[in-house]
């Protein structure tokens, strides 16, 4: 693949240091004629992606095992794990960790136990549940109550739901996605016991945390894991929608519907305490947390605007954009994408109480990530296909890692490398862009 310099598009210039280019490679680290998808990276520069493994089974399905890269090398992590093995999808990576979902066998027993908490119904709950049962997957319980007194004797008594006590709504029918960690001593451990559909896992050394959902039209609530616990902790228990969890550290972060709109809440795992970060009238969503600042999209108008949370001081810190999506974080600096005023998506960036429109130009420049001193994201340099650009906060120079007819997307960054997808009519493979030498100016 191509790797190109360009001159940087910021309208205003990060640092006032000058600073030679630095160079990066790019390799192709997954077959090119199969389906690896998803890819992740650490601070370690541990890399991990979904990728297909063999022609469609029995029933359809096409088998999916994780691979991973480190030490210069690709593996299978779950190809031989008689928990995942053709089943694991969605990896997410921390340190030398890796976390993923598959569909276990249904005889094993190594997960550990967990049991939903029930939230009390409301009246509208309630009465929802009575004029649809068939929508909840069950009726519910019902008592007998006598006719009234001097009424016709041959009156038969009348059945009524019974609201003596609260219940929780069917467990899912069939096999249902479970959260598993692979750590670097080789070993894979179920941490969640398939009675409920368990997804999109965040994790820290602190602690694990994931999505549990309720049998529809209810939603998803919060469950995580220490690390050293023999037990689960629901961290939310609610008949609505968790959504959106990131994780930094002992501090996780969510967006919870609270019957009106979504706000955005902080959980310490150091002190096992729950804080709403916002409480408005508007949808706040899509948090991002490192080191005590939290970062969001918010629609306090019409207009999507990007939001930061400092210590329990809110401010707005997009300007000058609509549309604003797709916040990062790393260590002060955010990143995300906005609408311009010539109407394309561009890359803004925040530091030190300043936001930069740090692309202008006319194509559209998508989902950036941040970590480790680095941008990376998907940028429409020839308004044809995405290429994969990155830019080192240390010299401010844009480098394009990619030159090619196919889009290059999925970008993600961590231990000063870049990862993403190319996608061709052949099949969908795995990048990683390595710098070719140690940074020559600190990151500012």
């Amino acid at each position: 693949m191509m790797k190109t310099a360009l001159p940087l598009l910021a309208a205003l210039v990060l640092c006032a240091a000058a600073a030679s280019a630095r160079d990066f490679t790019v390799q192709t680290i997954s077959p090119t004629n199969g389906q690896a998808r998803q890819p992740a990276i650490s601070s370690t520069g541990f890399v991990a992606w979904q990728q297909t493994v063999g022609g469609a089974d029995e029933n359809g399905s096409t088998p999916t095992d994780i691979y991973v890269w480190k030490d210069g090398a690709a593996s299978n992590r779950t190809g031989d794990s008689p928990l995942a093995a053709g089943h694991a999808f969605r990896p997410v990576v921390y340190g030398d960790n890796l976390l993923f979902s598959a569909v276990c066998p249904i005889d094993d027993q190594s997960a550990i136990p967990f049991q939903l908490a029930i939230p009390e119904k409301t009246a509208d709950m309630g009465k929802l549940e009575d004029d649809y049962p068939s929508l909840f997957g069950h009726a519910l319980p019902t008592t007998e109550v006598p006719p009234p007194e001097g009424s016709d004797p041959g009156t038969p008594p009348t059945r009524v739901p019974d609201r003596s006590a609260t219940f929780e709504n069917a467990q899912p029918t069939g096999q249902t996605p479970d959260v598993l960690l692979a750590t670097p001593d080789g070993t894979i451990r179920r941490i969640t016991p398939g009675n409920h559909a368990f997804s999109f896992p965040v994790g820290s050394d602190a602690a694990i945390a994931f999505l549990c959902a309720r049998t529809w039209p209810y939603g998803y609530d919060l469950v995580a894991w220490k690390p050293g616990d023999d037990h689960l902790t629901q961290i939310t228990t609610n008949y609505f929608y968790v959504q959106n969890p990131d994780i930094h550290g002992s501090q996780l972060v969510f967006q919870a519907w609270d019957g009106h709109d979504y706000e955005i809440y902080l959980h310490d795992f150091s002190t096992g305490e729950t804080t709403a970060i916002t409480q408005n009238n508007f949808d706040d969503m899509s948090p991002v947390v490192w080191d005590g600042l939290v970062a969001w999209v918010a629609y306090p108008t019409v207009n999507a605007e990007i939001f930061l949370w400092d210590n329990g001081a809110i401010t707005k810190i997009s300007t000058g954009s609509t549309e604003n999506a797709a916040p990062s974080i790393w260590n002060g600096h955010i990143v995300w994408q906005g609408v311009d005023d010539d109407g394309d998506f561009e890359i803004y960036y925040y530091h030190a109480k300043r936001t930069i429109k740090l692309t202008s130009n006319a194509w559209d420049d998508l989902a950036p990530q941040i970590a480790d001193g680095l941008i990376a994201w998907s940028s429409y340099i020839d308004n044809w296909d995405a290429e994969a650009v990155v830019l080192d906060l240390s010299d401010n120079v844009l480098f394009r890692l990619t030159d090619n007819a196919y889009e290059d997307i999925n970008v993600r960054t961590g231990g000063e490398r870049v990862v993403w997808q190319t996608v061709t009519p052949d099949g969908t493979y795995v990048n990683l862009a390595t710098p070719a030498a140690p940074r020559e100016n600190a990151v500012p």
